[in-house]
């Protein structure tokens, strides 16, 4: 038997939960499902590899009349991350700045 490995194969699906039904209105929650998946065979046989992440993207309500709203639902979670990276990149090039100056300091004195 021989060796071998797949190519990665991208997931990219937007997926539909359940409807539920709260007076009289339906609620419909969507998320984007997002990854990677190989497959590898080889002398003992076969397995894989998946790499995924699912991320709400939305809620649909259903009114009783037919009209649909679609309400886009926020991340807090990733929105937080994002700003620590950002203050965390700020100190490192403000004590990166600080470094220099402090070196160029000391030189000259």
């Amino acid at each position: 038997m021989t060796e071998g490995s797949s190519q990665p194969t991208k997931i990219d699906q937007q997926l539909a939960g359940p409807q539920i039904t709260v007076g009289g209105q339906t609620v419909q929650p969507i998320a984007r499902l997002t990854g990677q998946r190989s497959e590898n065979t080889g002398p003992s046989g076969s397995g894989g590899t998946v790499w995924a992440r699912l991320t709400p993207v939305e809620v649909v309500v259903s009114g009783p009349g037919g009209a649909e709203q679609h309400i886009a639902v926020a991340n807090p979670t990733a929105q937080a991350l994002r700003q620590m990276a950002f203050f965390a990149a700020m100190i490192a090039v403000a004590s990166t700045v600080l470094i220099l100056i402090a070196r160029l300091l000391g030189r000259r004195g």
